[in-house]
């Protein structure tokens, strides 16, 4: 496990030299010509017994080339880059990477995901926001009845408390501004935030300056066949809107000429279609890559905090996208277009450009329970195998299920060092973070990494990770994606030692969306794998099967069985339609219940409880089969018509069909199940 690299990193290390530039140049040594990896396991067709684990990279950087392309072609597995394609103002057929070193790794069977052509993610979560008369003055500063603001925050708030950093570091002009309330900003500073939040009025990209208006009218002539320049007499100083009286656009007066050619308003969403078709196009010219889009990926490090709440909103109430509060603040929620004539959510768009999933970074899932109060549901699960089954046509939510790796940049390099260069490294990294478990976070935790992949797999889900070190280029950034490099691979040690094929999300979409053969075995972990524990050989790994949240699997008599003291549970996401079966050998007191679980049911909620599809009574001392039949039917099980239409248009993205099962071993009091040679298989 050991390789000569990493000792010869923690020598010159400790002679002053940087731990990228040595973990580079030992790289460059080491490796060997690119080739395309044409062992690109997921592309073959055969899937039952398969194991699977989509990852990608964010923010996409040239250095990538160096540090990421000798961990892939060793093991022979593929990732996503998450570029955005920051074209050069001036040059809008210029790129701002490294085209040569982009073209090497997409040459070597890896994938692009869309991570938008600047890093900004308005384009999404503020689609009526247009930098002129949306958000007003008195959005922001006005005390309503209950002294909130138009989007629910106390007017005596200071945009700090309100916004959280993250939102002063993008956007603030300076940090005066953070410490101001509501109630205090000027017309000035409302106008300052008002522009921040729109394409139009936005100056330049945070990062390198570029005027990101300038920019999409030139790439929108060319991609999208539109004329002129959105703004008068190519004056993007000023920003007057190329109008035919030169005043804000309506029916009537519509802009002349740019990105926004045709458009009646200046909001976010007009220029939706517009985006996806320079995204594509450009890539394809300038980046010399040309494959079809699946994964779209909302950069992260935005507020959430500027949707629309109602007068005496409780927390947790939905936040909207418009001020009147009729349209949900989320993909599914859908805006007339003046261009195209359409009225259309952000994930309508996606679906028409051929996309079948999108993520939200920063915890902004288009479902996310922040923005419309219903909880993260059972859809937003990315990927399921055999997803046919239980999906129409929507892209998956936006609900962005991650296992985020430990991140090692902020650690002591020699640290890295030490953990890579002996044989017993996943032991240790593993039991060094097995303290610090916890249910919903995964950084600077392996041990916590291992599990949730083994125990999705499980349940019949292909469990995805990015790896995000930053996203400001420079010699930090570096370094933290060196040492990503470095510690990622115990993930790919463990993968591989698992039978685990490391895939890209792109891939994981094709994977997710093929049918299965009937008649095939479909329980989850039908084998009572402790994969963690077989790999890891630690006390402190799970004794329970893969995917199971209690029990405790037994070999003493060669064969694996698994014995239930408490109620205990799993889920099957591996849906077929159909009649099925489910049958074991089984023994001891109690009951096992099956109940069904729909697109629309909130993740670990209690919803399915009222779904039962049927219940087996277990009663007999000694090993013997039971089986219960019921059928999986593939039609939704309800229709929205009495919700209010903003919650129809939400729910009638995840359609209301079955996506999983919960399957549950209630012992009787003071008696153990014991189960053996479980299979679930439908005709």
């Amino acid at each position: 496990m050991a390789q000569a690299y990493y000792r010869a990193l923690g020598a010159l290390a400790q002679n002053g030299q940087r731990a990228d530039d040595v973990f580079v140049g030992k790289m460059m040594l080491d490796r060997k010509p690119y080739k395309a990896l044409v062992r690109n396991k997921a592309r073959q067709r055969e899937l039952p017994g398969r194991k699977f684990f989509a990852m990608g990279w964010a923010d996409f950087f040239d250095d990538d080339e160096l540090y990421i392309m000798p961990l892939l072609a060793k093991y022979g597995f593929t990732s996503d880059f998450y570029a955005q394609m920051i074209p050069l103002t001036d040059e809008p057929l210029g790129s701002h990477y490294d085209i040569e070193r982009f073209k090497r790794i997409f040459a070597s069977g890896n994938h692009l995901g869309d991570h938008g052509i600047h890093h900004n993610v308005w384009i999404a979560l503020f689609p009526t926001f247009d930098g002129f008369n949306t958000p007003s003055n008195d959005d922001f500063r006005r005390a309503r009845d209950d002294g909130t603001n138009a989007f629910g925050h106390a007017v005596s708030k200071t945009l700090n408390d309100a916004m959280r950093e993250v939102f002063v570091a993008y956007y603030l002009k300076d940090a005066s501004l953070g410490d101001k309330a509501f109630a205090e900003l000027t017309d000035d500073d409302c106008d300052y935030l008002r522009r921040k939040l729109s394409f139009f009025r936005s100056d330049a990209d945070y990062r390198t300056g570029q005027d990101q208006l300038k920019c999409l009218d030139q790439l929108s002539n060319r991609y999208c066949g539109t004329t002129g320049t959105s703004v008068f007499e190519d004056d993007y100083g000023t920003r007057i809107p190329n109008t035919q009286d030169l005043h804000y656009p309506s029916e009537a007066n519509r802009v002349l000429g740019g990105i926004y050619q045709g458009a009646a308003t200046l909001q976010n969403h007009e220029v939706w279609e517009r985006l996806e078709t320079i995204y594509a196009g450009y890539m394809s010219e300038v980046m010399g890559l040309d494959h079809p889009l699946r994964f779209w990926a909302i950069p992260g490090g935005v507020t959430y905090s500027l949707f629309y709440r109602k007068v005496g909103a409780a927390d947790g109430d939905p936040g909207y996208a418009d001020r009147e509060c009729t349209v949900i603040g989320s993909g599914f929620g859908r805006h007339h277009s003046s261009i195209t004539g359409q009225t259309r959510g952000f994930m309508d768009v996606l679906r028409a450009f051929g996309y079948r999933t999108t993520m939200a970074g920063c915890l902004l899932g288009f479902g996310d329970r922040r923005v419309d109060a219903r909880g993260r549901r059972e859809g937003q699960y990315q990927y399921k195998l055999n997803s046919r089954a239980s999906r129409r046509d929507y892209v998956g939510d936006g609900f962005w299920d991650s296992l985020r790796h430990f991140d090692p940049g902020s650690g002591d390099r020699k640290e890295v060092v030490a953990l890579l260069e002996s044989d017993d490294a996943m032991l240790r990294r593993y039991e060094e973070t097995k303290g610090k478990n916890s249910a919903h976070t995964t950084r600077d935790n392996y041990a916590q990494v291992v599990e949730e992949i083994c125990r999705k797999i499980a349940q019949g889900l292909i469990p995805q990770a990015v790896e995000d070190s930053g996203i400001n280029p420079g010699p930090e950034q570096r370094t933290r994606r060196a040492h990503s490099a470095l510690t990622i691979e115990l993930i790919y040690q463990f993968c591989l030692k698992a039978g685990i094929e490391i895939i890209s999300h792109t891939e994981a979409s094709d994977v997710a969306f093929r049918e299965l053969p009937k008649g095939v075995n479909i329980f989850p972990n039908a084998d009572l794998a402790t994969t963690v524990r077989d790999v890891i050989a630690s006390d402190l790994a799970p004794v329970c099967p893969d995917g199971w949240d209690r029990g405790e699997v037994e070999t003493g008599s060669g064969e694996r069985v698994a014995t239930f003291t408490e109620r205990s549970h799993v889920r099957s996401y591996l849906i077929q339609n159909g009649v099925a079966r489910l049958a074991a050998d089984v023994r001891g007191h109690g009951v096992l219940n099956v109940y069904f679980i729909r697109n629309d049911h909130l993740v670990d909620g209690s919803e399915y409880l009222s779904e039962r599809a049927g219940t087996l009574t277990i009663s007999g001392a000694e090993l013997g089969e039971y089986s219960l039949n019921f059928t999986i039917p593939d039609v939704p099980l309800r229709t929205y018509t009495d919700e209010p239409q903003d919650q129809r248009d939400y729910f009638r993205g995840l359609d209301d069909k079955i996506c999983g099962l919960h399957i549950e071993v209630v012992p009787a009091p003071g008696e153990t199940i014991t189960i053996r040679y479980p299979n679930l298989i439908v005709r």
